[in-house]
């Protein structure tokens, strides 16, 4: 089976634990003997591909303000136009499509969704693929992905953050599958009516132990 991991950020781009779990997923699928591909945003624009570590990884330029794995932060209001673009970003699922076509892509998995957006969901389902999200934050609630605001955490979402997700819930259901890397997490997105339908799991990350001696 030709599996597709689709994540906003890979490897050398290091955004945080997500992408050490699925550098480490996506490795240990090919040293067993499966056959897996990468697609994530970038800095250039178009579609290239290239290996990392053995593995075949497409990086696709983001279509939007700005990229977001900078060193520079933009001001408040660059940012405020990021995330409105990023509520539904359909240009980015031409490079889906394409690498789906191009690999003959069987299955896709989707790790964080920053830049490419729930649109994702919707062209994978299009090309008639089941489609398994792993959930790693609260981004499809949130788009600071957290839900913490003036230092302290959201118990629901505010009204800005249910204006830039309204709809995902109802989009999340063509997701077949859906993991957990924590319960509370799983939980926390089934609460408010995402992945009625999806089989769902608690995955939990974990890193392995070093050798000694």
């Amino acid at each position: 089976m030709k599996i597709l991991f689709l994540s906003s950020l890979y490897s050398p781009h290091m955004g945080g634990g997500a992408e050490v779990v699925l550098q480490r997923t996506v490795e240990g699928l090919q040293a067993r003997g499966d056959e897996v591909v990468v697609l994530a945003t970038g800095p250039q624009p178009g579609l290239a591909a290239s290996y990392v570590r053995g593995v075949k990884v497409y990086r696709a330029g983001l279509l939007n303000t700005y990229w977001h794995y900078s060193e520079q932060r933009p001001g408040a209001l660059a940012r405020l136009g990021w995330h409105l673009r990023d509520r539904y970003n359909s240009g980015m699922n031409r490079f889906i499509a394409e690498v789906i076509e191009r690999e003959a892509v069987e299955l896709v998995v989707c790790h964080n969704l920053a830049g490419w957006s729930v649109a994702a969901w919707d062209e994978v389902h299009k090309a008639g693929l089941p489609v398994v999200q792993v959930l790693h934050d609260l981004y499809l609630m949130c788009p600071g992905s957290n839900m913490f605001k003036k230092q302290s955490p959201c118990t629901t979402p505010c009204t800005l953050c249910r204006s830039f997700r309204q709809g995902h819930a109802e989009r999340s259901a063509k997701v077949d599958a859906v993991v957990g890397v924590s319960n509370y997490l799983l939980e926390r997105l089934r609460g408010q009516r995402y992945f009625r339908g999806a089989h769902a799991q608690v995955i939990y990350s974990a890193t392995p132990r070093p050798m000694t001696g």
